[in-house]
């Protein structure tokens, strides 16, 4: 039979305690994170329209619709940073 310990019954910690632990189990990446597609300048009519559609959604609602008596909306929800959140477009 196999001699490898069983994962459930030894704790990670114990498992590897022989080990450094600074960064070892969740290492951190050097460089940050980029996205693998690069907008090409010149953008087809289908990716520019979602372009648009995306930057029309994404601004905060309008002062006087919180002021109305019966809306419980403070702000716009789905905003999004375009560094943080990307369109996968």
């Amino acid at each position: 039979m196999d001699q490898s310990p069983d994962l459930h019954a030894v704790g990670k910690r114990q498992l590897y305690s022989h080990l450094p632990t600074s960064n070892f189990i969740f290492p951190r990446p050097l460089t940050p994170p980029t996205c693998s597609f690069t907008m090409p300048s010149q953008k087809t009519f289908r990716t520019k329209r979602i372009l648009a559609k995306a930057s029309r959604q994404n601004r905060p609602i309008p002062q006087w619709f919180r002021l109305k008596t019966d809306t419980k909306i403070q702000y716009n929800a789905k905003r999004r940073h375009w560094r943080r959140t990307k369109l996968n477009i």
